[in-house]
């Protein structure tokens, strides 16, 4: 599915735009992850992927107040936005515990 395939005059809940967003996500092969899932793999937090999520471009909650899905390209677009502003540096403090082992892998159940 791509988002030219969505009609225009159509009137959607937000549930239905939930679904047809992450069909659109999972057909370009954007891994969508959990904040924990980015904090593993690009550092950070959860607390801070939580607070951050809001501005990750294409990050949505199912609920009020539920867990963040956040597109993985988002979220790097989002550091490399928040680095570029000055708003965030590098860690610059002892091995982060990512350092020197291999990335966590991503594993989702059907």
């Amino acid at each position: 599915m791509t988002i030219d395939e969505i009609p225009d005059n159509n009137v959607y809940t937000g549930r239905e735009m939930k679904r047809i967003l992450r069909a659109i996500l999972e057909g370009t092969g954007d891994v969508v992850v959990t904040t924990t899932e980015a904090s593993e793999l690009l550092g950070h937090s959860p607390d801070w992927w939580r607070r951050e999520a809001p501005e990750v471009g294409g990050a949505y909650q199912e609920t009020d107040g539920g867990p963040w899905s956040l597109p993985l390209s988002g979220c790097r677009e989002h550091l490399r936005r928040r680095r570029k502003d000055g708003k965030l540096r590098r860690r610059a403090f002892g091995k982060q515990p990512w350092k020197g082992r291999p990335a966590p892998q991503i594993v989702r159940s059907s």
